[in-house]
């Protein structure tokens, strides 16, 4: 197979098969390619659909101009993206089915949020005023805990006391 700079053609190169490409269109710059194995190309612009059926290595900063799909629906693949900091990472866990912050890896959000469903807080440090749009329930019956609600006078404050079931 010869292929020339601008020619349009299309390249099929058999496994084990050798091909001469120039680059040039004039018989220079010209690369024997043993199954594309030792193919090195500056520049490649694909047109249509490339089906890559290896691993593939890009060693510089890529860019994506339309939507990327890692897999297919109920058939998907773990997905890691790394920060600077050795152990922290964000994951796309497919058998989980879960997006996971690991290490030292931390979520910061300058918008709202918005959940449906029922979120479990191990610990929760809020700077800022909260409003709650429904009844706030603490405990189970028969199992509460103490509630303090303070004013504005230090050491001032109204408890209720669960274990003498008292305000």
């Amino acid at each position: 197979v010869i292929l020339t700079q601008g020619s349009g053609a299309n390249i099929t190169i058999q496994n084990g098969k050798n091909a001469i490409v120039y680059c040039d269109g004039a018989g220079s710059g010209a690369a024997v390619v043993n199954a594309l194995s030792d193919l090195q190309i500056a520049t490649l612009e694909v047109t249509g659909v490339a089906a890559l059926d290896g691993a593939v290595t890009v060693g510089g900063a890529s860019q994506f101009n339309s939507t990327v799909t890692v897999g297919v629906n109920d058939t998907g693949y773990d997905v890691q993206f790394f920060g600077a900091t050795s152990g922290a990472h964000m994951l796309w866990d497919e058998s989980a089915d879960d997006l996971k912050l690991v290490g030292a890896a931390g979520l910061t959000v300058a918008g709202n949020i918005d959940v449906d469903g029922t979120t479990n807080l191990d610990a929760v440090d809020i700077d800022g005023a909260v409003q709650i749009d429904g009844a706030v329930t603490v405990g189970v019956d028969d199992t509460g805990y103490d509630v303090k609600f303070f004013g504005a006078t230090s050491g001032a404050h109204m408890l209720w006391d669960e274990s003498a079931d008292d305000l």
